[in-house]
């Protein structure tokens, strides 16, 4: 997730800029993209060659992808770990959004998350928590 502690000041000054990112990365929660990608650290200390899935079903992405692949339909292009079991990347997903209503005051963006997690067939984001 891009720049958690930076992003106090672009909901501040960039409010629908800010809430547009959040909603591209909700939008990505349901998708389950299983291309077999390089694990690079697991590689290098296995000394064998380890693969890891783009992005599964229910997880926050770590990015939005890279310039040289399609970012936005690519996601979560970060090599060096799987990113798909962290717990950290869903629980900030969540805090961000309840921050950015504290500082709005703007209920949508809220709904919006809460409608995700909870009709996304148990694969939502309080699955991965």
């Amino acid at each position: 997730m891009y720049g958690f502690m930076v992003r106090c000041r672009s909901v501040k000054f960039w409010p629908d800029i800010d809430k547009q990112v959040m909603r591209d990365f909700a939008d990505t929660v349901p998708k389950d993209l299983n291309d077999r990608m390089v694990w690079v650290w697991k590689t290098q200390h296995s000394g064998q060659q380890a693969f890891r899935e783009r992005k599964t079903k229910g997880a926050v992405p770590h990015d939005m992808g890279v310039p040289n692949e399609d970012p936005f339909f690519q996601v979560n292009q970060f090599s060096w770990q799987d990113t798909n079991g962290w717990k950290d990347l869903n629980s900030k997903f969540v805090l961000m959004i309840y921050r950015d209503y504290v500082l709005t005051g703007s209920k949508d963006k809220g709904i919006f998350a809460l409608q995700l997690a909870c009709n996304s067939g148990g694969a939502g984001l309080f699955g991965k928590i």
